[in-house]
């Protein structure tokens, strides 16, 4: 037997053809029957989530005894013989398909492939439907096939403009707050057309687009912790304080610190225990660390004062804050650098609020967090 390495296939080819020379007798040596080489071919060629895929071997399948098919999703299929099975993938995205094929004679060789699954129906996709204005936000389509162009419009008066696909993007800001309704026109391959539409509300100026263009004659004006008479007439940190700032209309920036609850949920609170900013001693001792509570435990708590009076202010989220101030102010989140803060589940709920353009992350001097908010 010959032993041709990364090429399994081969490996029963050439054993053949040897066997086959020397059962001649001495004769004239006969090559071996050609192999064409194997492949993961499926059909239809761009599916759709939701939508049955037949998958199979592409290629001479005589030696094939049966295959183990990794669809990448997480599940698997047996098959003997030819391959062939089917399978549905229940979301759109980008798969690795893989094919552990075990021949009738030889090693055992894996093939793999990419696949496309496009959603069963066209929408819009947007980076930020609640941008800031001047805020660059994203538009483009889901995955999908047959698509030969794309008109947009943005809604503001600006220009139309056009895409040559579905998965090409494009990039737009509001000048002005309002709302606006965006239409992409998208013309099929068939002669088909349809019109998607998306509702866009922008308020509020873009942070980085300030900082850009920032007058150094003026200045900004942050308030630390939402404090007002310095914490003494409202809970620092409270969403009443948060209201008394915006109202009062005189801030640019608030200040608040992120702590991580027991279940992961992100609050504003500046210690990383409860004791001397809530009630928490009205119910047990000690000082009782944040990441000791879920946050339906917090919620029994109330928010003190800077000179310990006890008031009707549950911890806010950080979710609720950035939800009801959203354009109207922006937001320094302190304690991003602290060891017990995960960055990570910061990010999301700024990036799931919409305010990604609106906030600053304190890390300090923390480098690595500074990278990976960088990436």
């Amino acid at each position: 037997m010959i032993r041709l390495k990364n090429m399994p296939h081969m490996l029963w080819i050439a054993g053949l053809a040897l066997i086959a020379a020397c059962s001649d007798g001495g004769g004239e040596e006969r090559p071996g029957p050609q192999q064409t080489a194997l492949s993961i071919v499926w059909t239809p060629e761009a599916p759709a989530a939701g939508q049955s895929v037949r998958f199979s071997l592409g290629g001479d399948v005589s030696n094939v005894r049966s295959v183990l098919w990794m669809f990448g999703d997480g599940k698997t299929s047996s098959a003997a013989a030819g391959g062939e099975v089917d399978h549905a993938y229940a979301a759109a995205g980008d798969y690795t398909v893989k094919a552990a094929v075990t021949p009738v004679a030889g090693s055992m060789s894996e093939l793999s492939r990419s696949i496309s699954v496009s959603d069963t129906e066209a929408a819009m996709v947007v980076s930020n439907d609640f941008p800031a204005c001047r805020e660059e936000v994203v538009f483009s389509l889901n995955r999908m096939t047959g698509v030969t162009g794309v008109s947009w419009d943005f809604g503001d008066g600006s220009e139309r403009r056009q895409t040559a696909s579905a998965s090409e993007t494009l990039t737009h800001s509001y000048a002005e707050e309002g709302r606006y309704t965006v239409r992409a026109e998208v013309a099929y391959a068939d002669g088909g057309t349809e019109t998607l539409m998306r509702q866009i509300e922008a308020a509020g100026l873009s942070l980085s687009w300030a900082c850009r263009n920032f007058d150094p004659s003026k200045m900004w004006i942050m308030a630390h912790r939402g404090n007002t008479k310095n914490g003494y007439e409202l809970p620092p940190n409270s969403m009443a304080a948060f209201r008394r700032c915006v109202e009062l209309g005189c801030v640019e920036f608030i200040e608040t610190d992120v702590q991580i609850t027991k279940d992961g949920e992100v609050i504003c609170l500046h210690d990383n225990y409860l004791s001397r900013f809530t009630d928490y001693n009205d119910y047990a001792s000690g000082k009782g660390l944040v990441a000791d509570f879920t946050l339906e435990e917090l919620g029994r708590f109330r928010l003190k004062t800077t000179d310990g009076k006890v008031s009707d202010q549950k911890i806010p989220t950080l979710e609720e804050v950035l939800m009801e101030f959203r354009g109207k102010v922006w937001f320094n989140l302190d304690k991003c650098m602290e060891s017990d803060v995960s960055i990570e589940k910061v990010y999301d709920v700024v990036e799931r609020c919409g305010c990604l353009d609106r906030v600053q992350f304190y890390i300090s001097d923390d480098t690595d967090r500074a990278d990976w908010l960088s990436r």
